[in-house]
């Protein structure tokens, strides 16, 4: 993760993520699944917990987080994205 310094912060725009593997989820390693939330929800959660309070210091700023269509639908064998996604 990057330092944040109290400098200027206008926008945060958040579209990271992971896949993963593709495997059916009675074959999908925790390990994995834990991974893809690591990233793709503790990632997004962490990068607006330490913009936010500058943003607030300076009464300004923006935050739009990406999702993606597999959070609404689902796909065989992506249970760990496409959970991650709909979190």
């Amino acid at each position: 993760f990057y330092t944040f310094t109290t400098y200027m912060q206008k926008y945060l725009v958040n579209t990271a993520g992971i896949i993963g593997k593709y495997d059916e989820t009675i074959d999908y390693s925790f390990e994995i699944f834990r991974k893809i939330y690591e990233i793709n929800v503790f990632g997004t959660f962490l990068m607006m917990k330490y913009t936010l309070p500058i943003m607030l210091e300076q009464g300004k700023g923006a935050i739009v987080n990406f999702g993606s269509c597999s959070g609404m639908t689902g796909y065989t064998s992506e249970i760990g994205y496409g959970s991650s996604k709909w979190a």
